[in-house]
C-alpha cells in the first residue's frame, strides 16, 4: 500500500501523540505547502523511522 503525506487544519489533529493518519505522514499545512513547492509529482520520497 501507499503512504500519504497530508495534514489537517484542525489543530487538535496536528498534536503529537494522536494517531489519526492510519500510517501516513502528518504535516502542518504550511509545511505541506513548502514541500509541494520543492518537489514535482513523481519525486521518490524515502521515509525513515
Amino acid at each position: 500500500g501507499a503512504i500519504g503525506i497530508h495534514g489537517s487544519d484542525r489543530e487538535s489533529f496536528n498534536r503529537a501523540g494522536i494517531d489519526w493518519t492510519l500510517g501516513c505522514v502528518s504535516m502542518l499545512p504550511k509545511d505541506i505547502k513548502e514541500l509541494y513547492a520543492l518537489v514535482t509529482v513523481g519525486t521518490p520520497v524515502y521515509i525513515q523511522d
